[in-house]
């Protein structure tokens, strides 16, 4: 195993979309401590405000990041596993594979508080962050790249395969005892959605498993004499968090 740590590119696509993530955060958590304006109710997505016309909520729902914690990992979830999956796929498949886990994730979120929780405060409660979407990548890189290991918790290495199948563990608990059911419900939707995706367009477009380097557009960071290792190395390029 190389013992080296390279982070893989930054390409165009992921640094406008962490650019995006990161003044997101910034406005929140100002409007929030500082002008006490609850702006979770006009970015985020709920059923009440999506009745009144709010339909943007769509677009602007997984960019707001309520905590530094959730805004780093799922940022660098985005950007490690993201460059594998653009320089697979291609920028336009990447990019509809977001689409399509967004708005399902979206949709089915309205779809669960109308059918189960229309009238309780569950409806009201809008939903918020990447965390769906980067659910998804992960999916999309557990079924490329099952055998690669993850540090789970930053201590102990498990296969993506396997890490997946806990995110689904721990998305079926919450839709159970959560405090927002629904939230957790359109997750899990969006993995099965995303997976018929991956199977069903993606693969037929662009062999999913055959690797087809594509050219993206980046910025590339390495750290060398570094010892941290993420994840194994596989048979194909790019070999990137080694």
């Amino acid at each position: 195993m190389n013992q080296g740590f390279t982070a893989p590119p930054l390409t165009d696509t992921n640094k406008i979309i962490l650019a995006i993530l990161a003044v997101s955060f910034i406005l929140y958590s100002f409007c929030i401590h500082v002008l006490e304006i609850p702006l979770s109710m006009y970015l985020g997505l709920s059923l009440p405000m999506v009745s009144k016309g709010f339909v943007y909520q769509f677009i602007t729902y997984p960019f707001v990041s309520r905590g530094i914690f959730e805004l780093l990992f799922n940022g660098l979830l985005i950007w490690f596993l993201g460059y594998d999956l653009e320089y697979r796929w291609g920028r336009k498949n990447y990019l509809l594979f977001m689409a399509v886990s967004i708005m399902s994730s979206g949709i089915f979120y309205l779809l669960f508080n109308i059918l189960f929780y229309q009238g309780t405060l569950i409806a009201g409660m809008p939903l918020l962050g990447i965390s769906g979407l980067a659910s998804t990548l992960l999916l999309a890189y557990a079924f490329i790249y099952p055998e690669r290991e993850f540090a789970f918790m930053l201590i102990f290495p498990i296969k993506a395969k396997y890490f997946v199948l806990i995110l689904i563990v721990m998305e079926l608990y919450f839709s159970s005892v959560g405090p927002n059911k629904a939230a957790s419900l359109s997750h899990l939707i969006a993995l099965g959605v995303s997976s018929l995706f991956l199977l069903y367009y993606i693969k037929e477009q662009n062999n999913l498993w055959k690797f087809t380097p594509r050219k993206v557009s980046s910025f590339n960071i390495k750290k060398k004499n570094n010892h941290l290792s993420l994840v194994d190395e596989e048979e194909d390029k790019p070999k990137y968090w080694n």
